[in-house]
């Protein structure tokens, strides 16, 4: 049930930042880029991202990604995988 709620449910700007990992200045830097999950907007003054928006974003950046400072290695199916922390 709770995978069913992941593709409705909506996090606030802060809370998908801060879920992904990144400061303020560098989703405002993605942002500006046109390099961000799509937004949904809830009501007129609310707007968040779907949990599964942000998922399938993180999952495109992981595959087009390469390895930096030896923290991801390719597999034999060419995914990557983390080291080192």
């Amino acid at each position: 049930m709770a995978e069913n709620l992941d593709a409705i449910r909506v996090l606030s700007r802060s809370e998908t930042i801060r879920t992904v990992g990144l400061s303020d200045r560098t989703w405002d830097r993605l942002e500006a880029a046109g390099d961000t999950p799509p937004k949904t907007r809830i009501s007129q003054g609310r707007i968040g991202y779907r949990v599964c928006d942000v998922k399938q974003w993180l999952d495109r950046r992981r595959q087009s990604s390469t390895p930096t400072r030896g923290l991801l290695a390719p597999t034999s199916e060419g995914r990557e995988v983390c080291h080192g922390r």
